[in-house]
């Protein structure tokens, strides 16, 4: 990553997120694989995009419920579960984070985007020797 040696973390951070966002908004393109996806999953690609633009807008209450609905309308989206561990670093809760992130290669465990953003954040944790 080409950061700059000043940078401060609200720039990485808000790079993160724009990425981030990126990538669930094209992961709901093509997350169900076929053309017939189900209601619950469409509703959770809703509910994914939705919760990430209440994050990016600091309404991490609202986010937070859109991405719990988001979980249980499709539990295996790894899009879901990226989206949930962005969420739980802003609000500073990195057990869970950690744990979103690592749901989320266990569904995705090729996905460049979800891995991307793990190594990122195993970063600013200080944790470069976890990387992948």
């Amino acid at each position: 990553m080409n950061t700059p040696v000043n940078a401060s973390p609200f720039v990485c951070m808000r790079a993160w997120l724009a990425g981030a966002a990126l990538a669930v908004l094209l992961g709901g393109c093509t997350s169900s694989g076929s053309q017939h996806s189900t209601k619950s999953q469409d509703a959770a690609i809703f509910n994914t995009q939705l919760g990430v633009q209440y994050m990016n807008q600091g309404e991490l209450a609202l986010a937070k419920e859109k991405l719990d609905r988001a979980a249980q309308q499709d539990p295996d989206s790894a899009a879901v579960h990226s989206a949930r561990a962005m969420l739980y670093e802003r609000m500073r809760e990195p057990d869970k984070a950690d744990a979103e992130f690592r749901t989320a290669l266990r569904i995705a465990p090729n996905d460049p985007t979800i891995i991307n953003n793990y190594a990122v954040w195993l970063c600013q944790q200080g944790r470069t020797d976890d990387g992948l």
